[in-house]
């Protein structure tokens, strides 16, 4: 098929896409600005000053353990300690394997667990017993707590290391009570007025 305007449309087509090549460029800086030979923006502009209202400063903060522990669930403890279960045993009069048995860990002195003798010598250097805070300290990062100790592992999720401490409070005969929640600190809005 022969078509006589054909010549005539490649032309058009071409002298086309040159003007929108270079036409692209001038409107584009005629609507964002450039500094180009406009100046600038093509339309006046006016400082506009927003005032949102005062800032808001969140302040993020861990909560404290006796508040971690107050919603913490043992049941999630006992399945959270699942992997360390290769190393210790939990239950009463349980073996020692790699590591020392857990029963009655919150409360007893540190590395001291009776028939069991490869406590590490950062362990070993450690004083008094094991209270919640402690083993918390201990289970968020092992290496901080007693650095160059055989263990090594991070809990830093609060709740998740909560729950484990709950577990590890509940094997023994006598649990030792979770600490207290720290008390809620009076703000303007809810201290007492003084008195007059």
């Amino acid at each position: 098929m022969n078509d006589p305007l054909f010549g005539n449309k490649a032309a058009a087509a071409v002298l086309s896409a040159l003007l929108l090549v270079v036409s692209l460029p001038v409107v584009a800086e005629s609507i964002y600005g450039g500094g180009g030979h406009h100046g600038g923006h093509v339309f006046p502009q006016y400082p506009v000053e927003l005032d949102f209202g005062p800032s808001i400063v969140v302040e993020t903060k861990t909560a404290d353990l006796g508040t971690m522990m107050a919603s913490a669930e043992m049941v999630r403890g006992e399945k959270g300690v699942r992997a360390c279960a290769s190393c210790h045993s939990f239950n009463e009069g349980g073996p020692h394997l790699q590591g020392p048995n857990l029963w009655n860990v919150i409360g007893r002195p540190i590395a001291s667990a009776e028939g069991y003798g490869a406590y590490s010598a950062a362990l070993q250097s450690k004083e008094g017993v094991w209270t919640y805070e402690d083993m918390s300290a201990f289970l968020y990062n092992s290496q901080e707590y007693a650095p160059g100790t055989a263990m090594n592992q991070k809990i830093r999720k609060d709740a998740k290391r909560a729950d484990i401490l709950a577990y590890l409070g509940s094997l023994s005969a006598n649990p030792i009570p979770f600490p207290e929640p720290a008390p809620i600190e009076a703000t303007s809005e809810n201290a007492e007025p003084a008195g007059e």
